[in-house]
This record gives structure tokens, sequence and C-alpha cells, in this order.
């Protein structure tokens, strides 16, 4: 499936307490995951929640090929109880590409 996303692997670099960054493989910076606490402006993330993101995030184009995977073998082997499994999986393939 061709995407409009940065192709390849993704993974999170220079942790700090402030922030994370995901990059491409290539050292494309894909993202800057920021926490900077709670006060009356912001109502961040905890630390440990943003480190969490940022990996969630950097593991985004791996989730997205898996699921695609999967939905092509369950298109092709579908069975009733498959249908709204299948149908979960096209949209969020569609959130992702859209």
């Amino acid at each position: 499936m061709k995407t409009k996303f940065t192709n390849g692997k993704w993974f999170t670099k220079n942790e700090s307490k402030l922030f994370s960054e995901i990059f491409s493989e290539n050292g494309l910076r894909i993202a800057e995951v920021k926490s900077f606490g709670k006060d009356k402006v912001f109502n961040d993330p905890t630390v440990s929640q943003r480190i969490a993101n940022a990996k969630l995030i950097s593991a985004a184009p791996d989730l997205f090929n898996s699921l695609n995977d999967l939905l092509i073998y369950c298109r092709s082997n579908s069975t009733s109880q498959l249908e709204p499994l299948i149908r979960n999986a096209e949209n969020a393939i569609k959130k992702a590409t859209s």
C-alpha cells in the first residue's frame, strides 16, 4: 500500500526529562514529544507517560504494516466472525492514511 508518511523504521532518541524525539531510520526527525509538567498553562503527561507515548509513535509504521498484512489475510479468509474485526482494521488504516 502506498502511503504518505515517512517510510521505514522509526525509533526514539535523545530521551531527556523534558522531551523525546522520534527519528526515521534515514535520520529524518518525525516528531518531538514534550513534557513540561502541570501548572496554570500546561497539563502535560508525566515523564513516564511521555516516554511511552514516544515509543507508541515510533512503533506506528510497524503497527500499520502489521495491521495491513493481517487485514489482507483476513479479507482472503473472511468469515462472518471476522467482519467486525476487518471493519475496525479498515477504519484504523483509513484514519491513519486520510
